[in-house]
């Protein structure tokens, strides 16, 4: 994660990472971090990248490593699973209930003014993960 963060400073040979390259880097780290977290700690609440007992560098190499290796959806399919095994009343499935602290920062995001289009690749994974769990309380940007 080191040499491509640097990479993007234009510091040394940058290492491609296809989803997060067209990013700002505040953008790509910052999701790179809830992806870390959402990858290590699963079905949680947000607590900061550094609010975990996994140090805050470890996070982030997790999240990384799943956006490098192109492991988002399988993330987003563990964590979900881990939603159906805590379920314990019957809540409406929304982003926020089955991704918990990820699907809310997500669906945030997503409408604010801190979107930018470069990060539409990563943004669509979620979504269509979501619509195939029958999840539809995002309205797409066009």
């Amino acid at each position: 994660m080191n040499r491509w963060a640097l990479g993007k400073l234009g510091v040394g040979d940058p290492v491609p990472v296809p989803i997060l390259d067209g990013m700002p880097l505040w953008t790509a780290l910052n999701i790179v971090n809830r992806v870390g977290v959402l990858a290590a700690e699963g079905y949680t609440c947000w607590r900061g990248v550094d609010g975990y007992d996994t140090p805050a560098h470890q996070l982030q190499a997790n999240g990384f490593r799943v956006l490098q290796l192109g492991l988002l959806d399988q993330a987003l399919d563990e964590v979900y699973e881990q939603y159906l095994t805590a379920k314990t009343r019957k809540l409406a499935e929304t982003l926020r209930t089955i991704y918990g602290f990820f699907g809310q920062w997500f669906k945030i995001w997503y409408h604010s003014k801190h979107f930018v289009e470069q990060a539409r690749p990563f943004a669509e994974i979620v979504i269509a993960n979501a619509a195939r769990k029958s999840v539809f309380d995002i309205e797409v940007k066009k």
